[in-house]
């Protein structure tokens, strides 16, 4: 089983540091926070990974406001499963609460029409034109 002053050695060299050259626990743990803060004190962008994490170390009142976006979630990592109950209503939206300001372009396609749903009352007056 590895020391305490080991396992620190063996994190400040996969942080890219050179471990010093002693067995004093608070001379690793300021070499081993200054490895990743470039001595700031404070880790550097990109320095922790998630192999660093324990399981479970990560909850939600450590996220900051608006720190996950769409484009730091995994494409299909969102599913039905992790989705908190009522939180997506069930059924059918309300007639007008969907508007077009909420879908992305070229969201609705074809095959996410259902048949029939397209009806001459829903299409505006001079959208299509007639034949001549």
């Amino acid at each position: 089983m590895a020391t305490i002053a080991e396992a620190l050695k063996t994190l400040i060299a996969k942080a890219g540091g050179s471990p010093p050259d002693t067995d004093n626990i608070a001379d690793l743990i300021e070499a081993f926070a200054a490895s990743y803060a470039g001595g700031s004190g404070t880790p550097a962008n990109g320095s922790i990974t998630s192999a660093m994490l324990a399981n479970g170390a990560v909850t939600s009142d450590k996220i900051a406001t608006n720190a996950v976006t769409a484009d730091k979630i995994a494409e299909g990592a969102v599913t039905s499963a992790k989705i908190a109950a009522g939180v997506i209503p069930s059924g059918t939206p309300a007639s007008g609460s969907i508007t077009s300001d909420m879908l992305a372009n070229s969201a609705v396609t074809t095959d996410k029409i259902a048949a029939g749903a397209v009806t001459a009352e829903k299409i505006a007056s001079g959208v299509i034109p007639s034949a001549s």
